[in-house]
């Protein structure tokens, strides 16, 4: 992995948290593999990801999109690296850096954060399609218009802060 300074890192830490993943692959009966992914339709993105982290970029087949992924020892160091900037998927972080610490014997505790990891996954998804986040349903209200000098960050959007 490459030296990279604070903002390239925090750079990174932002794209990977709106479109990165977390997730620990698991192979048979045993816990596997740790992996992160990030995919984008930019290959340029995804390029980035390569030459500043190392691992693999590749072409999905039935998307127009790319992704960049990396396995073990490699997303380990990575969520190190970026963890401290990540603000959705700082908990997946945290907990798949310790998966990665845990020897292949701790089968149990192994077992048990990948599907932790899952769990938070799956609420992430389940937040996002919550009735309050869509649009145009029945209880939904139209943001208020910005003023002149008012950022969108301020004010009622869909639930989010």
């Amino acid at each position: 992995m490459r030296r990279l300074t604070r903002e390239q890192v925090a750079r990174a830490a932002g794209l990977f948290d709106g479109e990165g993943s977390v997730s620990v692959v698991v192979n048979g009966v045993r816990c596997g593999s740790l992996v992160v992914r990030v995919a984008n339709g930019y290959l340029a993105a995804v390029k980035l990801f390569e030459r500043w982290f190392g691992g693999i970029v590749i072409a999905d087949r039935r998307k127009p999109v790319f992704i960049w992924q990396s396995h073990n020892k490699g997303a380990a160091q990575f969520l190190m690296a970026v963890q401290s900037h990540l603000r959705i998927k700082h908990k997946q972080a945290a907990l798949a850096v310790q998966y990665h610490v845990l020897s292949p014997k701790d089968q149990c505790k192994r077992r048990h954060l990948a599907l932790r990891i899952r769990a938070l996954n799956a609420k992430r998804v389940k937040k996002l399609l919550s009735p309050a986040r869509r649009c145009g349903g029945p209880d939904h209200q139209r943001p208020p218009s910005l003023e002149i000098g008012q950022s969108a960050g301020e004010g009622y959007w869909h639930g989010s802060t």
